[in-house]
């Protein structure tokens, strides 16, 4: 794990971004599954998706002409592990320059009726920090706790939830001895104290960030742009924000 200090210093800076927005833009996609994809860009990469629509999908998000950041996000499928996770929004995928990661986590929290969460299989070192950040130094962040769903601590089914990251960063920073036990529902010294001492298993939410409806107002415009002639929809959208993930794939 990164120097938690020097993450703290980092990410501090990066909380301070909101201002820019007004100068950015920002649409949302519904994705497959009940989810949304949001893109956040300056409106010069429209201006150059126009110029450039000869070119493959993968070519241009690598450019990274005005782009910011995407985040896909989804509803938790209950039908999957039958539990609830509070209702909140999981984040699936999510790639970031120019230190903008908690912002446009904060930009999709202010959005989500139920908060945020992190993905319930696989989150990197990068999106961990950001959580440990707001578990840790986001007193403004409203945070409430999940329940594991292999052991229930609380009655209430509606907080039930997988272990963030399959709990496989835990088990990395806390040298969890997965040589006793195969599954670390199976070890009674695993706590509810544990649980929640990993900032991946609790949901945050706040309420809309500043220059909000700024940032939609200018998404749309430049939508509207972009799909004027025809040749560019959501599916175009969809593919361009997947590609601009594999690219960079840093949060």
């Amino acid at each position: 794990m990164k120097p938690l200090r020097q993450t703290i210093r980092k990410l501090l800076r990066e909380s301070l971004y909101f201002r820019r927005l007004k100068n950015m833009a920002m649409i949302r996609i519904p994705a497959t599954g009940a989810g949304y994809m949001y893109i956040l860009f300056y409106p010069e990469l429209i201006d150059y998706l126009i110029e450039n629509t000869g070119k493959y999908m993968d070519e241009l998000a690598r450019d990274e002409i005005g782009m910011i950041g995407m985040i896909k996000v989804k509803a938790h499928d209950k039908n999957w592990s039958g539990d609830g996770c509070m209702g909140a929004w999981e984040v699936k995928l999510s790639a970031v320059l120019d230190g903008f990661g908690p912002t446009m986590y904060d930009i999709v929290m202010g959005d989500s009726p139920n908060g945020l969460m992190a993905d319930r299989q696989d989150v990197s070192e990068e999106a961990y920090d950001v959580w440990e950040f707001y578990s840790r130094n986001r007193e403004d962040i409203q945070r409430k706790p999940l329940d594991w769903n292999k052991r229930q601590w609380t009655p209430a089914p509606t907080d039930d939830c997988d272990w963030g990251s399959d709990s496989q960063v835990w088990q990395q920073y806390n040298n969890w001895d997965d040589d006793t036990y195969d599954y670390i529902e199976d070890d009674p010294s695993v706590k509810k104290g544990d649980f929640l001492s990993d900032p991946l298993n609790w949901v945050y939410n706040r309420g809309p960030v500043p220059n909000r409806d700024i940032l939609r107002y200018n998404g749309e415009e430049a939508d509207k742009r972009l799909k004027a002639d025809g040749y560019w929809d959501d599916r175009e959208w969809k593919r361009f924000g997947q590609a601009f993930w594999e690219s960079i794939s840093n949060y």
